[in-house]
């Protein structure tokens, strides 16, 4: 187990309103990933990355293209959440979110994509740069840093606990 920090400012992003308004689909699309999923608080903690400004996770087109696969094995079935995990979206398996501005936090990093943003024409992984971190957790991390929900740019140190093994967990479609 390794300790990353990285810094950078909370944000409302435009896919909290939807991850949000979508949660009972990402609890069902991600609960073979995250089995207590459906006892975290609904939505992420979105946070860009001031330094270093991008960020790769380990795995990440690995995750993206399983998490394809698996929305394929689903038929992208809207209520199963199957069109998330088509579109390459994923609850890393290997990273944790240790602390946030020293406060202990019991999250999980989460990546949100879209087919044409994720994928080229051809379905193959097309490069991404991770510049900002999504983090779901158990706790609603706002009010854990006493920050207003208007709070847009406020300054937070992320730590990081990445795995260097995991256990691989089956997604929907892996034997």
């Amino acid at each position: 187990m390794r300790t990353i920090t990285l810094h950078g400012k909370a944000v409302n992003g435009c896919g909290w309103l939807t991850l949000h308004q979508n949660w009972p689909r990402v609890v069902i699309a991600h609960l073979q990933e995250v089995p207590d999923i459906h006892t975290y608080v609904p939505g992420t903690f979105n946070v860009d990355l001031v330094d270093p400004r991008t960020w790769q996770p380990p795995d990440d087109e690995e995750l993206r293209l399983r998490a394809r696969r698996s929305g394929e094995a689903l038929s992208r079935q809207y209520d199963l959440g199957g069109d998330f995990l088509f579109n390459g979206n994923y609850v890393h398996p290997k990273i944790k979110v240790a602390s946030i501005n020293g406060n202990l936090i019991d999250g999980r990093v989460y990546y949100p994509g879209t087919e044409h943003w994720q994928f080229d024409k051809d379905g193959k992984v097309a490069p991404t740069v991770r510049t900002r971190i999504e983090i779901l957790s158990k706790q609603h991390i706002r009010t854990v840093l006493k920050m207003e929900d208007k709070d847009e740019g406020y300054g937070v140190t992320l730590e990081l606990m990445i795995e260097d093994t995991s256990p691989t967990v089956a997604l929907p479609g892996e034997t």
